[in-house]
């Protein structure tokens, strides 16, 4: 492809305006035929010595306009340009991976969430059972004997619980020496059936209490009489 301009730098103009019309007439034909053609003209004396100053400047234009036509040196702008485009997808790339990545945690935490309230449902409904359980289990037949006999009836459910760590032997022992300790003692002076049990109080040994008539020896003196 052949070159359609060229630049003449205002340093040409200096170095040959002040030579003689044949001299710059020379010069100028061997400036635009080297410029254009790339053919060196045939000069001698100081036509050559000023060509050969100006040929380096000819030669550093002509490969920029060569580098031009092959791509040269790329575009400033639209290199910034692609940089901005590539950093902003990577950008809304990276927004677009953060949000995917906390949908998921978000994902992963209600499954979490939703397992843990399973589990804490099931966890309060066994307890709920085991309480239901608890409350309304019938008493053994051994507890509803010992209550039966026993005279002072408080606090029952202590009491049951109470007796139902005694061991068996211990537990008959206990119905058992109800009648022998307390068959003619009132029940205000009975102890509390959980403190009987607590105490082993089946162990004591039965008091015997003699009632003696209070008789005064002495006269009763007369009541003076009113009228």
């Amino acid at each position: 492809m052949k070159k359609e301009s060229i630049v003449y730098y205002r340093s040409f103009w200096d170095a040959i305006r002040t030579r003689p019309d044949n001299e710059r007439l020379a010069l100028y034909d061997a400036i635009f035929l080297y410029a254009f053609d790339g053919k060196q003209s045939d000069l001698q004396g100081v036509e050559s010595s000023i060509f050969t100053l100006i040929k380096p400047q000819i030669d550093a234009n002509h490969r920029k306009w060569e580098n031009g036509h092959k791509g040269g040196r790329p575009n400033l702008n639209k290199a910034r340009h692609m940089d901005y485009e590539r950093i902003s997808d990577e950008i809304t790339s990276g927004f677009k991976n953060k949000n995917l990545m906390n949908n998921e945690e978000g994902v992963m935490d209600n499954e979490e969430g939703e397992m843990s309230n399973e589990k804490r449902e099931k966890k309060n409904e066994e307890c709920s059972n085991e309480n239901l359980n608890h409350q309304w289990k019938k008493p053994s037949k051994e507890f509803e004997q010992f209550w039966e006999l026993y005279p002072k009836k408080v606090a029952q459910k202590q009491t049951e619980e109470i007796f139902e760590q005694l061991k068996p032997e211990d537990q008959s022992a206990a119905i058992n020496n109800i009648s022998r300790l307390y068959s003619q003692t009132p029940t205000k002076f009975v102890p509390n059936p959980s403190r009987y049990l607590s105490e082993s109080r089946w162990e004591d040994e039965k008091v015997e209490q003699t009632y003696k008539p209070y008789i005064s020896e002495e006269r009763d003196e007369d009541l003076p009489c009113f009228r």
